[in-house]
């Protein structure tokens, strides 16, 4: 008994998993079932976009036919539309070469009187349709025909007849013409030019006071017509500080080098003065340039073998000036330009400071001053491609200066001369023999 029950469990484990089989099988199926369900969708849905690239291609042939229908119409159409404005037009020629079309004399946009207003209307059409046809308009668009009719009547008609177009265009003088010189003021207001306009008028006649040039900026504006305003000029405070930004090189402080020694008790000394070998060198580069622009009709004096000899004129005065008592200004000027050292443009400030001509440390500039004109007599310079010199011929001032730098006492009522030994007392009695 005990062997028969050991060999059936043995043949039971050798027997084939049939269950397992079946549910691998079932799986399998359902696996199949599934992708093939997806499967079809897929082809169904391919069939489906077939079709309709298929309806798509023949809509789009018919399109394509119809296309061409409808073009051969227009054309039709077009060639009908000129052939019969070409008809009207011949018809009408002997008619209207009756009556040509002429301007009103007081308005460019209208034909003349004589015309009725369905006429004039009808004229413009027809102009305005054969030019579509000249330039190629498309349909509804009219910008190739006007383009051509402007190049046209720009570059065949007149300046005297352009003029009178758009003078007698109430259209171009109240729109177009503000329109573009609004522009062209404003891009001129924010321009180097309006800038340069702007200190001409600062400093034409000397310096101006700041409530005079807001004066003048507001007199300035003005309008031309009906809506064209003046350029404006630049802003005083945008114009001062436009000043200021510019390097005008070698230009030092009076106070910091003549005037170190200051009490606490004086005023202060507010100046600048340029550095006078330089600056006259810069001037005579100037006077070149000018003379060898205007040529023979240069008011220039060489005085001399030497093409340019350069004659200078320099002195100083003192005047009661604004808020200070007195302000000194040192002038540098050329015997050479001749009459023109008459004009205010031909004299140059070389120094100025708040303090009268006999303050101390306008001495001390005096003496710098002495020392660089001795240097720059004895000297030779090459400027703009000539051998120049320099030699101060005059000293121009009043008896109060020539004393001052003299060392005499200053001249007053009674003394009414520092360097003769007469008085008001005895000036008669020295003139007798």
């Amino acid at each position: 008994m005990g062997k028969k029950k050991s060999s059936n469990k043995t043949a039971a484990r050798k027997r084939f998993p049939v269950g397992e089989l079946s549910r691998k099988r079932q799986e399998l199926k359902e696996i199949f079932l599934a992708k093939n369900a997806s499967l079809q969708v897929a082809k169904k849905d391919i069939d489906n976009v077939s079709k309709r690239i298929k309806r798509h291609k023949e809509k789009i042939v018919l399109l394509s036919v119809e296309e061409q229908s409808l073009q051969a119409k227009r054309r039709k159409l077009e060639d009908k539309k000129t052939n019969k404005l070409r008809a009207s037009l011949k018809r009408n020629l002997t008619i209207r070469r009756k009556a040509p079309s002429k301007l009103d004399p007081h308005n460019s946009e209208k034909l003349q009187c004589s015309l009725s207003v369905r006429s004039n209307r009808r004229r413009r059409k027809e102009t305005l349709d054969v030019c579509q046809s000249i330039h190629g308009d498309a349909e509804g668009e009219t910008s190739a025909a006007l383009d051509g009719m402007w190049a046209t009547m720009v570059n065949e008609s007149t300046s005297g007849r352009l003029e009178t177009y758009l003078d007698k265009s109430r259209k171009i003088r109240s729109k177009v013409i503000p329109s573009l010189m609004s522009k062209q003021v404003k891009e001129y207001q924010d321009s180097n030019d309006n800038m340069c306009r702007s200190l001409k008028i600062l400093y034409e006649d000397g310096l101006l006071a700041k409530k005079k040039y807001k004066s003048i900026c507001r007199n300035v504006k003005a309008t031309v017509g009906q809506s064209i305003t003046n350029p404006k000029l630049v802003y005083y405070d945008k114009l001062i500080a436009f000043i200021k930004s510019v390097d005008v090189q070698n230009v030092h402080d009076f106070a910091s080098e003549f005037n170190k020694d200051t009490s606490k008790f004086e005023e202060p000394i507010n100046g600048s003065y340029r550095d006078f070998c330089s600056y006259i060198k810069v001037l005579a580069e100037l006077y070149i340039q000018v003379d060898q622009a205007l040529g023979s009709e240069s008011f220039f004096q060489h005085f001399g073998a030497l093409p340019y000899h350069f004659r200078i004129a320099i002195g100083a005065d003192g005047a009661p000036f604004g808020k200070d008592d007195e302000a000194t200004a040192w002038l540098v000027s050329f015997l050479n330009v001749g009459k023109h050292i008459q004009s205010e443009r031909d004299n140059f400030l070389l120094c100025g400071a708040n303090c009268s001509e006999n303050h101390p440390s306008m001495k001390q500039y005096a003496k710098k001053l002495m020392q660089d004109i001795a240097h720059i007599e004895t000297q030779s310079y090459i400027i703009s491609g000539f051998n120049c010199k320099f030699t101060v011929e005059l000293v121009p001032s009043d008896m109060k200066w020539l004393s001052t730098m003299s060392g005499e006492l200053n001249n007053a009522a009674y003394y009414f001369s520092p360097f003769g030994n007469v008085n008001d007392d005895n000036k008669r009695s020295e003139m007798d023999p």
